[in-house]
């Protein structure tokens, strides 16, 4: 089988499927290398739960989930609900999908503002700063949409910053989980 390094970012933080708190959330320590875009649907909207190449990777039967699938960790992960957000008749409307693999936002990494509210712990005394962040030689997507730029998401950088690129490029995952 296949090893892989992840590191806790937070207890108690994200809302089960069924209602309660998962006790621990972990993130990826490196990134899973394939080619993902985040993409407009067919209508051109935005939607990362129901349309982007990134999250139907990350789902049942493709291929981050598969490779995911028979490791021991696996049975333990659970269904969490996050937020995102979906561009529908020219509006940004919120959303929660269920998913046992998900992209970090950039909320949840470097907070709303100063108060670092929906920052996980790990994050929260460094979410400006690049040094708690993965640095690889690839960038890797995060789950937020860049709102006043229709064709930009967030990735964080090979030094480990938050960017901008285009959601048709091609980036890496390190995918968060929580048990």
């Amino acid at each position: 089988g296949s090893n892989y390094k992840v590191r806790i970012i937070d207890f108690n933080y994200d809302d089960l499927e069924v209602g309660a708190k998962a006790g621990i959330t972990f993130e990826f320590a490196n990134v899973i290398k394939d080619d993902y875009t985040v993409c407009w649907d067919e209508t051109n909207n935005w939607d990362f739960a129901g349309h982007s190449e990134l999250n139907k990777s990350l789902q049942p039967n493709g291929y981050v989930y598969n490779m995911l699938k028979d490791t021991e960790l696996f049975n333990v992960i659970k269904a969490v609900n996050k937020n995102t957000l979906v561009y529908k008749d020219t509006l940004w409307n919120p959303t929660t999908y269920i998913t046992k693999l998900f992209p970090l936002s950039y909320e949840e990494i470097a907070g709303l503002d100063e108060t670092k509210q929906y920052t996980y712990k790990y994050y929260e005394n460094a979410s400006r700063e690049y040094e708690k962040r993965i640095k690889d030689e690839c960038m890797y997507w995060i789950r937020s949409p860049i709102i006043d730029r229709m064709s930009g998401a967030y990735v964080i950088i090979t030094n480990g910053n938050i960017g901008e690129d285009s959601i048709g490029q091609n980036n890496a995952v390190a995918p968060a989980f929580c048990i």
